[in-house]
C-alpha cells in the first residue's frame, strides 16, 4: 500500500485570464505524485467539457466557512474532532487538503462545484514545495518548485507576489503543451533532473 508523503503542493487552472481553481493539497506533491495525477487528467479529461464544468464552479467566501463553523459549535481554533470533521466534510467537500490534484477529476465529474482559493499558497515557497498549473488559455501545463531563495524573473506568473522571508514564490521550472503531453516516467525524470541541477 501507498504511503502517503507531506509533500504541501498546490493545484491551479487558469482560464478566461482568470484564476478558477487553485487547490491546495498536503501529500505527495512531487511530479510522480500529483504530478501524475494532474498529467493523467488531462490525458483523459475532455477539455471542451472540462471548460464547461469551470464554469459551474466558485469560489467560497472565508466567511461563510467561518459562519457555518460557528453555527455548528465548532471550536474557534479549528481543530475539528473526527465527527465535526464529517459534518463540516459533507457541507464543504471541496475544502480538504486531502484532495490535492484529484480536485480536478471530482470538479469534471461535476461533483464538486465549490472550493476553497489556496492561490496565495504559491507565494510560501518554503512549505509549497511543488505546484501545477493548467493554462486553458495558453493551452499549457506548467511545474512549478518550491525552496526558491532567488528571484524571479518578471515574467514567471508568481513574479509580484511578495516574498516570504528569504524565500521567494515558487519557480517555473517546465512547461508543456497540454495537446503534446509527454509519457509519465518522461514528465517525472525531467521535472527532477532540473530539481536536482538547482
Amino acid at each position: 500500500m501507498h504511503k502517503k508523503m507531506g509533500t504541501r503542493n498546490l493545484t491551479m487552472v487558469v482560464m478566461d485570464g482568470k484564476t478558477r481553481v487553485a487547490q491546495y493539497g498536503q501529500w505527495d506533491g512531487y511530479p510522480g505524485g500529483q504530478g501524475l495525477t494532474v498529467l493523467k487528467f488531462l490525458k483523459t479529461a475532455n477539455m471542451d467539457e472540462f471548460k464547461k464544468r469551470l464554469d459551474g464552479v466558485k469560489f467560497l467566501r472565508q466567511e461563510d466557512i467561518d459562519a457555518f463553523c460557528k453555527s455548528e459549535g465548532f471550536p474557534a481554533d479549528g481543530w475539528l474532532n473526527e465527527a465535526q470533521a464529517k459534518i463540516f466534510r459533507a457541507k464543504f467537500p471541496g475544502v480538504n487538503r486531502d484532495l490535492g490534484a484529484e480536485i480536478l477529476q471530482k470538479i469534471y465529474d461535476g461533483s464538486i462545484t465549490e472550493i476553497k482559493n489556496s492561490e496565495g499558497f504559491a507565494g510560501d515557497s518554503l512549505f509549497c514545495e511543488w505546484a501545477y498549473v493548467i493554462d486553458l488559455d495558453s493551452g499549457m501545463l506548467e511545474v512549478y518548485k518550491g525552496f526558491n531563495t532567488s528571484p524571479l524573473p518578471e515574467t514567471d506568473r508568481f513574479a509580484k507576489m511578495e516574498k516570504d522571508g528569504k524565500y521567494y514564490p515558487v519557480r517555473l521550472v517546465k512547461s508543456y503543451p497540454i495537446s503534446a503531453l509527454p509519457e509519465k516516467d518522461v514528465f517525472v525524470a525531467e521535472c527532477n533532473h532540473l530539481e536536482l541541477e538547482e
